[in-house]
């Protein structure tokens, strides 16, 4: 096996490996988790070796996507882009689910601006998560649920995914 396939290897290996540990600490907690104020939707952790984990951080919503999260998000790739020692970055969602897609409440607000109105801003929204596609390393999506619409869409920006049984992925 050439060198880069087998880096490649290993660094799913230990995103699986991470799908495997949230799950089983999720179980063990018997809850969705802390409740995450506006100011810590995204987070970044360091799986060691050049490795970083971004997590999507609003259970109660089941990580719906919100402006304020993809600003957050944005910044957290800004960050990561500029780490030298990066090699590998892990999407995943807090609680039981990746991303249940984007935020409903802010999605009905849409249906009252023009279309072409709502075309510069679903842009806008979606950029800010497809955002992920800029870094120059491999990124995992990491699926421990649910990844739903525009939840999927930003799982499916990640070169590889992996999912956990639990995960159940649905697009429009």
């Amino acid at each position: 096996m050439p060198f880069g396939s087998f880096r490649r290897h290993m660094l799913l290996t230990q995103a699986v490996n991470l799908a495997r540990e949230s799950t089983k600490r999720r179980a063990a907690a018997g809850s969705v988790g802390a409740a995450a104020g506006p100011e810590k939707l995204v987070s970044l952790e360091c799986m060691g070796g050049g490795v970083k984990k971004i997590v999507l951080n609003n259970p109660e919503k089941l990580n719906a996507l919100t402006v304020d999260m993809g600003e957050q998000f944005t910044k957290v790739i800004d960050e990561l882009n500029g780490m030298s020692d990066l090699r590998a970055v892990v999407l995943t969602g807090e609680g039981r689910a990746f991303s249940a897609g984007g935020d409903l409440d802010w999605l009905m607000e849409r249906t009252k601006s023009t279309p072409k109105q709502n075309m510069d801003i679903m842009v806008q929204f979606y950029n800010r998560f497809l955002s992920i596609r800029s870094l120059p390393v491999p990124t995992i999506a990491a699926i421990n649920g649910p990844a739903i619409g525009a939840g999927m869409c930003v799982a499916l920006a990640c070169d590889v995914r992996v999912a956990s049984a639990k995960a159940k992925v649905c697009g429009w």
